[in-house]
């Protein structure tokens, strides 16, 4: 039986055992507060109390994360949802899952990672995001064009250097296009179709585009089997350059269209390459879904499922590591390594918190 200790005794361990802890279960699938727990020798209201209060990841260890990505990346934005778990939860809203192709109630989440061509993707932050019906003083409301201008603005500022944003067409606008025009932003976000260009004088869809570029007098990317022509046409007034790409989806040619603000300078080659990048942020929501229990989370209070984000996000980054260290391996073998590791350091913290508190 797990001995009782005084609150104040409690109060003297190390952020760091329970922070560690969590990770251990994440990597592990038991991250339930029994198991948190019975790891740190500790009651099960202080793993929910420590969830539900303490952040174990500030904003200031984005540069951290960072860090671990290679030179030349670009950022890539998007959502993700976590679907509705557990009997009461707060700030639910309904969002549309592919999945079950119907609108679920789930907690709705900005994310941001850096990609690159050649390299593992990285994620930065995971934000949890208030739907209009329920913003308060504490969670404002931000439409996706505003929450994306503002995440590249706040990425930016701290310093941290991309090549360009890449974004799917959720944010395909004229706010977000002009943004980016007017501050010099490159960007390469997918447009719906019936988006309305000028193209030599003449106002029409991108649909209507597709008489300018025939398949057969686009360039073929051998690599991706993709054919893909870049137009030169104004969107709302700016000048931009259209991407019309044919691709073969499952032995059907059809086409979609990107729009970037990238120099002109940048190549062809180049512009795709970065698109195919994005797929990383896409590889970062799935791992973290069915490998680190994102979404499993079962705590009422909004802010635990916030700090149960950001440690899941902590916790990619260990497998991350992993992958590094052992070139090849496998993301299931790597979060094994990792799980061990992890396992490992927290015994020793456990251990040094004990003796911690034997001197005091």
């Amino acid at each position: 039986m797990r001995s009782a200790r005084s609150s104040g005794e409690v109060s003297k361990i190390r952020t760091s055992s329970l922070h560690l802890a969590f990770l251990a279960g994440l990597l592990s699938r038991t991250p339930s507060a029994t198991s948190v727990a019975d790891l740190c020798q500790v009651s099960n209201s202080t793993v929910a109390a420590a969830m539900t209060r303490q952040l174990f990841v500030r904003h200031d260890y984005v540069m951290e994360r960072a860090s671990s990505a290679s030179p030349s990346v670009y950022l890539a934005f998007d959502y993700t949802q976590s679907f509705h778990a557990g009997a009461e939860m707060q700030g639910l809203s309904y969002s549309y899952s592919s999945s079950h192709q119907a609108p679920k109630l789930g907690l709705r989440y900005a994310s941001v990672a850096l990609v690159h061509p050649r390299e593992l993707p990285v994620p930065i932050h995971l934000t949890y995001t208030v739907s209009q019906e329920l913003e308060n003083e504490h969670y404002p409301y931000l439409t996706p064009s505003e929450q994306l201008i503002q995440t590249i603005a706040a990425t930016k500022s701290l310093g941290l250097q991309f090549k360009g944003t890449l974004a799917d067409a959720e944010f395909g606008n004229k706010n977000v296009v002009g943004h980016c025009v007017t501050h010099n932003d490159s960007l390469l976000v997918r447009m719906k179709r019936n988006t309305r260009i000028e193209y030599r004088g003449e106002t029409m869809t991108l649909t209507s585009l597709l008489s300018h570029a025939l398949r057969a007098d686009c360039h073929h990317y051998a690599k991706f089997n993709w054919r893909v022509k870049r137009i030169a046409v104004l969107y709302d007034s700016h000048a931009v350059d259209v991407l019309v790409i044919w691709r073969n989806v499952k032995g059907v040619w059809t086409a979609f269209f990107l729009l970037s603000t990238f120099p002109q300078e940048t190549t062809l080659g180049e512009l795709v390459q970065a698109w195919k990048a994005r797929w990383g942020i896409e590889v970062i929501h799935r791992f973290l879904k069915q490998n680190l229990s994102f979404g499993d989370c079962r705590y009422r209070d909004i802010r635990a499922h916030q700090n149960w984000a950001d440690l899941a996000v902590d916790a990619f980054h260990l497998v991350l590591r992993v992958r590094k260290q052992c070139p090849g391996s496998s993301w299931k073998a790597a979060q094994l390594q990792a799980a061990q590791q992890c396992l490992d350091r927290v015994r020793t913290a456990i251990l040094d918190d004990l003796l911690g508190l034997e001197v005091a």
